[in-house]
């Protein structure tokens, strides 16, 4: 799936359980994890500068830095926990060297995870994570971003072991923010 006609789907995805069988035993989920792949603890991963992107993140004013995981001088490969400005999910932001079930290299995983005692403005956690990603996404499209959303099969689909079912962002073009590009030294 292109990744914005999954940022489409799962924006417009009716909050309501369904039911399916995996290896012929019965489920009921939400519908953003049966169909896609919505949970506790989603990643997307990037081809990007690392530094560049813990900056953005930093500075953008969406998100808020967590004290223990500050970069100190000589840690700048460290990683980073974000966390929304609610507080209802932590986004802890790590270098990663490569994904190894498309065969695409990415330098940057940003991990979602709810803070599951954390409703804000009566949204439940699901849907919090669903308006994270869908956050993401966008902003991942708006700087030409590679990534990978390795996460994104639904519960539902599982069985079907069919990994062409993951969203995989290969834009045309370089990415438009010069201080997300990978400096030449690491390519």
């Amino acid at each position: 799936m292109k990744l914005e006609e999954y940022l489409k789907a799962i924006k417009e995805c009716p909050d309501e359980m369904v039911r399916y069988k995996v290896q012929g035993y019965p489920h009921t989920r939400h519908r953003l994890t049966a169909d896609y792949g919505i949970n506790s603890n989603f990643s997307i991963y990037l081809k990007v500068d690392y530094l560049g992107l813990n900056k953005y993140i930093n500075k953008c004013g969406d998100y808020k830095l967590l004290e223990p995981y500050k970069i100190q001088v000589g840690e700048e490969d460290e990683p980073q926990l974000f966390s929304t400005k609610s507080g209802a999910i932590t986004i802890p932001i790590m270098p990663l060297a490569s994904w190894l079930r498309s065969g695409k290299e990415y330098t940057a995983s940003i991990n979602l995870h709810p803070v599951h005692k954390k409703k804000v403005d009566n949204i439940p956690w699901l849907r919090a994570m669903a308006n994270a990603i869908y956050d993401f996404g966008q902003f991942i499209l708006e700087e030409n971003i590679p990534s990978e959303f390795p996460d994104s099969i639904g519960w539902r689909y599982i069985d079907l072991h069919d990994y062409s079912m993951i969203v995989v962002h290969e834009p045309i073009g370089p990415i438009k923010s010069e201080y997300l590009r990978i400096k030449e030294d690491f390519i």
